[in-house]
């Protein structure tokens, strides 16, 4: 019997239990479908093509734009460059504003922040029907915004979308003018009150130096002198790659410029490019002014624009630092082997005459192809001591400027490279010891410090390929 009457009362809880599982099932539901609906509602829609004007108020900027037959513009300066593709979002954004949430019974409008709205929008149709939009304060814990429709007490939840479209400042819509695609740059020139430097680049620098490795060069008083390649393309970068972070000025007249330092700018870059599209080629001239530091930014302009920009402090510093010291080689002497016919070398004393014995032989499927022997003071040499050698003079680099061209004695080595070249045919080598770490290399009309170790290693290969 009490068997039969706990089996009856667990029965009735699993009654209870199921009903109510049921019940807030459907309850759940209900709430679901309510948040469905809460998300598709429509505060207003209109069509796009009929807007024919903006006004809208944040904070204390206030705009305008008037729809005309050439487009849209900024009522109270028609020749403001406005970005027209600022308007299309514009446009996008009333023409279907939806809210997550409609509170109708929203007794004091304070409460949202839409007493004094922080944003005011008024879109005016072309048959002079308007749609105010009113927007008060953010709710922190769902980043939605509180909105009102034509004066109206119903309070709706909305997102970013609109106040992202009408921006605080005018200078948000502006149409910025677009800096050319640079496909290559042929001369970048930086000019400032205290002097100036200029980049050429040659695509075949062998032509114009001692080594195939070069393409970009310095332009000395006399001649194009050889700087480092990754260098000079990481200073030409800051050009090719510029971008503009901001607009201050469309029309700056002599009073603006000399508020932003451009009345007498600190530099002046020039850039001689050439650009190419499906149409073909074209060569082109930029010429960029650089003003005054204003935080993490300055200000610039293009030459013969009345319009001002802001870029990064750090890219203008970069710009204006540019020289010599700044792209020149770390190589002491990447030299082209291809072109030495022997090496007169002298190192710690010791002589040796090392020449190049160049034939034409075939491989296996029958195509020529060039081999090099060598040969120290007349005998036949071991091919990998002497490429060691040509490695060690290769591979040394530069530590820096030296604060005197004096050497502390004579130099230790010596090495004269026979070429068969048009010029250069004959370029000499020296590295002379200047202190306990460092030795002079001077090579090209160039004068380097180099480390001690690199010096070691070219004697040791010297004494490996004479002995051998």
């Amino acid at each position: 019997m009490k068997r039969t009457k706990k089996m009856a009362v667990l029965a009735v809880i699993l009654v209870i239990v199921l009903g109510g599982y049921f019940a807030l099932s459907r309850l759940t539901s209900k709430e679901a479908e309510s948040a469905d609906e809460e998300k598709a509602v429509t505060v207003a829609s209109l069509d796009s093509a009929s807007v024919s004007q903006f006004a809208w108020t944040r904070g204390d900027v206030s705009i305008t734009l008037q729809k005309t037959s050439g487009g849209w513009q900024y009522s109270e300066d028609p020749t403001f460059p406005l970005n027209q593709d600022n308007v299309d979002t514009m446009l996008t954004a009333v023409s279907k504003i939806e809210a997550t949430r409609e509170i109708s019974d929203a007794s004091e409008l304070s409460e949202y922040g839409l007493d004094k709205p922080s944003c005011t929008i008024t879109a005016t149709t072309s048959g002079g029907e308007e749609t105010k939009l009113s927007i008060g304060n953010k709710n922190d814990l769902t980043s939605e915004y509180y909105l009102t429709l034509n004066g109206g007490k119903t309070v709706y939840t909305v997102d970013d979308t609109l106040l992202k479209a009408f921006p605080d400042s005018l200078f948000s819509i502006v149409r910025m003018e677009q800096l050319p695609d640079m496909t290559q740059v042929n001369s970048f020139t930086v000019e400032k009150p205290d002097g100036r430097m200029t980049l050429v680049y040659r695509e075949d620098g062998k032509e114009i130096s001692y080594s195939d490795k070069y393409s970009w060069f310095y332009e000395d008083a006399s001649a194009l002198k050889p700087v480092d390649t990754e260098k000079a393309t990481t200073l030409v970068d800051n050009i090719t790659n510029l971008s503009w972070t901001s607009c201050l000025s469309y029309n700056a007249d002599e009073s603006t410029l000399s508020t932003y330092g451009l009345d007498a700018p600190r530099g002046k870059v020039t850039v001689e490019h050439k650009t190419e599209n499906e149409n073909g080629s074209t060569q082109g001239t930029l010429v960029l002014l650089i003003g005054s530091v204003s935080g993490d930014n300055c200000c610039v302009k293009l030459e013969n624009s009345g319009m001002v920009y802001q870029i990064a402090a750090s890219t203008a510093d970069a710009l204006l630092n540019a020289g010599y010291a700044t792209v020149y080689p770390d190589d002491i002497c990447a030299m082209n082997w291809d072109t030495v016919t022997s090496i007169d070398a002298s190192v710690n004393g010791k002589s040796a005459d090392v020449s190049f014995v160049r034939s034409q032989t075939a491989d296996q499927s029958g195509k020529a192809q060039e081999t090099t022997a060598y040969s120290v003071n007349g005998t036949e040499a071991d091919s990998a001591k002497v490429q060691d050698f040509l490695e060690s003079i290769y591979s040394m680099k530069s530590s820096g400027t030296p604060a005197s061209s004096a050497p502390s004695s004579g130099a230790e080595v010596t090495l004269v490279f026979h070429r068969s070249t048009e010029t250069g045919e004959t370029m000499t080598l020296t590295l002379s010891a200047c202190d306990g770490s460092s030795y002079l290399a001077v090579f090209d009309g160039e004068t380097r410090l180099v480390s001690k170790d690199y010096v070691t290693v070219l004697e040791n290969a010297f004494t490996a390929m004479a002995q051998a």
